[in-house]
């Protein structure tokens, strides 16, 4: 798990219905050094799914992986 920041949203010509209440997100994972100095993120960018509503600039939590 990790924290990211949201940065843009994606926007889709058509989506499959079970979008209908979520979001997709495009997000930016910070490193620990990017939390303490307050400093723009320097890794790649991630597509999330977003059932919560962040907006932009939001700090949220990303689960990677299988099991995810």
């Amino acid at each position: 798990m990790r924290i990211a920041k949201v940065i843009g949203t994606v926007t889709l010509n058509r989506a499959h219905p079970t979008f209908e209440c979520a979001r997709l997100r495009i997000a930016v994972p910070m490193m620990l050094d990017d939390l303490q100095a307050d400093t723009e993120p320097t890794t790649e960018d991630l597509v999330v799914y977003d059932e919560l509503g962040a907006g932009i600039d939001s700090l949220i939590m990303v689960s990677e992986g299988g099991e995810a």
